[in-house]
């Protein structure tokens, strides 16, 4: 019966021991808040494990590589969380775009769960009334994503794509804010958004009312002015007429003066075909005086040439005057010296003095040779 006893112990403590086990492998696990993160946000990592457990996460990368690690102690719920901060400035170092695992350790348990770091699209904005005075708690709406606006008025929506949106603002007591924007890899700031208050409509509706109330009492006082001055309108527009008989036979006297302007047109241009004419003439006789003035001028060289002709031979006719003085000259010394050779066969006996005579005509002779040679070679 001993036996029995023992060995239902030690079955129910095996029992024990293979439930406690069971118990320990199932009791780890891991999550996040998100899928998807962009850089710059917080994952918080949160999960069960055994109460007290220390538990350690790591922040693998896409490449497997250790990216950041933390430890936590699970509380007495078992229940643990910690939070992993991403870099607001990517890719640097190890951090980079991609699929993430994230890795819990309970001495020999693990568990892992799968996140997605990428560029996200944030929107951006400050949502504020007509005196630029911070709206809270208006209703931001761009496709699915709803966000609201904090104390200061200001609101950020994430995306998941790049893309065209509405984008709409809601608040109580405020006219809806409607636009399409185009949304980009990144944050696309807003700026300033004005919502319009039902009051500030109303107001703005008064104004515009007084407005046209004392645009009506213009209108109203220039319609009584123009009533008054209907009449004097009239009158003129009699005068008018009159004007009107007075320019009809102005114009009929202006056809006559268009007929009249018709015909010298005509002449004007017959005008203009003999001037024409004239001008084709002018040019020949330009030609002519131009062939005249080219024939003058050889003339006038001509002339220059002819003259210088004449100098030379007025020079040549002055010489050959001198040259018939010398030899009148010279005829008269022969004449002389033949009178002297008929007194000499007249007379023989003076011949000594006849040749001595003789000797000084030829010596004159020869003088006078030289003297007309001279002359000749000047």
């Amino acid at each position: 019966m001993k036996t029995k006893t023992t060995s239902l112990l030690f079955f129910l403590l095996a029992i024990c021991l293979i439930s406690a086990s069971i118990a320990n492998a199932q009791a780890l696990t891991v999550t996040t808040n998100k899928d998807f993160y962009s850089p710059g946000e917080t994952i918080i990592v949160s999960g069960t494990a055994v109460a007290n457990a220390d538990v350690t996460v790591q922040l693998l990368n896409p490449n497997g590589q250790l990216v950041d690690i933390d430890y936590v102690r699970a509380e007495t719920d078992g229940t643990y969380t910690l939070t992993f901060r991403i870099p607001a400035t990517m890719p640097t170092g190890q951090w980079i775009f991609g699929t993430y695992t994230v890795k819990a350790f309970m001495g020999a348990q693990t568990a892992t769960k799968t996140i997605t770091i990428q560029q996200m699209v944030a929107v951006t904005g400050k949502v504020v009334d007509s005196t630029g005075a911070a709206i809270s708690g208006a209703t931001v709406t761009i496709d699915t994503a709803t966000a609201t606006t904090a104390a200061d008025g200001t609101f950020t929506i994430y995306l998941s794509a790049p893309g065209t949106y509405t984008i709409k603002i809601t608040k109580a007591n405020y006219y809806t804010y409607t636009e399409s924007i185009t949304a980009t890899t990144g944050t696309n700031n807003m700026g300033n958004i004005t919502l319009t208050s039902y009051e500030d409509k109303i107001s703005e509706l008064e104004n515009t009312i007084a407005s046209l109330t004392a645009t009506i009492q213009q209108l109203q006082t220039q319609l009584n002015t123009a009533n008054l001055n209907i009449s004097s309108l009239k009158t003129t527009i009699q005068q008018l007429q009159g004007t009107i008989q007075q320019l009809q036979g102005l114009i009929g006297e202006v056809s006559s003066l268009r007929s009249s302007l018709s015909s010298a047109t005509s002449e004007i241009s017959s005008l203009k075909s003999q001037v024409s004419e004239l001008s084709s003439k002018l040019s020949s006789v330009t030609s002519d005086v131009s062939s005249l003035k080219t024939t003058v001028q050889q003339l006038q060289s001509s002339l220059n040439s002819a003259n210088a002709e004449i100098s030379s031979l007025k020079t040549t006719v002055a010489m050959a005057t001198d040259l018939k003085s010398s030899v009148d000259a010279l005829q008269s010394t022969v004449n002389s010296l033949k009178s002297s050779v008929d007194a000499l066969q007249a007379s023989t006996s003076q011949l000594p003095i006849l040749y001595a005579l003789a000797f000084v005509g030829i010596i004159i002779a020869i003088i006078a040779v030289i003297l007309v040679y001279r002359k000749i070679a000047t």
